[in-house]
């Protein structure tokens, strides 16, 4: 997880899912870029995510348009990521047609984290959480997957 990168991400594979395996060094999004079976979206502290994040970056080649990037400034706060999950990632998630949600979660946006910028505070992971299960029970009958990054 980059340093300040902090919030879920989340990953739906499509219908027609594969085994995902990508090595260790290589980041979620860059491995994802060219796969349209695979919707990425994540919320992240910009321009401090590690080489990726930016906003129009969307996907390349066959997977242009299944990556979003919600990039948000330091400092954010969490009315800023709840609109970030409600309104946009909400909205990709229904759209996809996914039949699991893969959720990729990071607490280095949490107003404490020494190294973060963000201002995340502890209730706001709970409202974040129930979107993501709210989307897997809408789009995936309830399947996901949640993953803790170090």
């Amino acid at each position: 997880m980059a340093v300040g990168g902090g919030a879920p991400r989340a990953i739906a594979p499509p219908r027609s899912h594969r085994r995902l395996r990508r090595p260790p060094w290589q980041r979620t999004q860059t491995h994802l870029r060219k796969d349209r079976k695979v919707l990425y979206i994540s919320t992240h502290q910009y321009p401090y995510y590690p080489g990726t994040g930016a906003a129009d970056e969307i996907g390349r080649e066959a997977g242009r348009g299944f990556t979003v990037n919600l990039p948000l400034e330091v400092g954010a706060v969490d009315e800023d990521y709840q609109i970030a999950f409600s309104q946009v990632g909400a909205a990709g998630r229904s759209q996809f047609g996914a039949h699991l949600l893969i959720i990729s979660a990071g607490f280095d946006a949490h107003e404490r984290d020494p190294l973060g910028g963000m201002r995340l505070t502890t209730p706001a992971f709970a409202p974040m959480t129930s979107e993501l299960r709210a989307g897997a029970d809408e789009c995936c009958r309830a399947a996901s997957s949640p993953l803790l990054k170090g």
